[in-house]
């Protein structure tokens, strides 16, 4: 009888150093950094009316720049990357949109300054 209560015990105390384990040896997560004033403010005329709270549903599944220091940095790489490729592609802003209010539509300058920025969050990526 001793012999089966010591190994109920051993067996009882291995699970919950199983589950206590991955929680206490998880790995915070880097939080991502603050978009840089110059990339933030192109932001803020040609994206953010759609991607910020209270914007239109499908932008705001895409990027929300209102949560951005609360993305992971990896998911800001991921992000910054492909606010580069949908903004050089002419994707973004939208046709209808580039229509009504072109000076809201980045510069060749500005896209510069947008990849550049992302391509700096890829390379800090790869360097964590």
């Amino acid at each position: 009888m001793k012999k089966i209560n010591i190994k109920i015990l051993s067996m009882v105390l291995i699970a919950i150093l199983v589950m206590i384990q991955p929680a206490s040896g998880q790995t915070q997560k880097v939080k991502a950094a603050p978009i840089p004033d110059e990339v933030n403010k192109i932001f803020k005329n040609s994206c953010m009316p759609c991607h910020w709270e209270g914007g239109k549903m499908m932008a705001l599944c895409m990027v929300k720049f209102s949560k951005w220091t609360e993305y992971s940095s990896s998911k800001a790489a991921s992000k910054a990357s492909m606010i580069c490729s949908v903004l050089t592609k002419g994707k973004m802003p939208p046709k209808k949109v580039r229509k009504k209010m072109p000076e809201i539509v980045p510069s060749k300058d500005q896209l510069d300054l947008i990849c550049k920025w992302a391509e700096s969050l890829r390379a800090e990526k790869k360097n964590s």
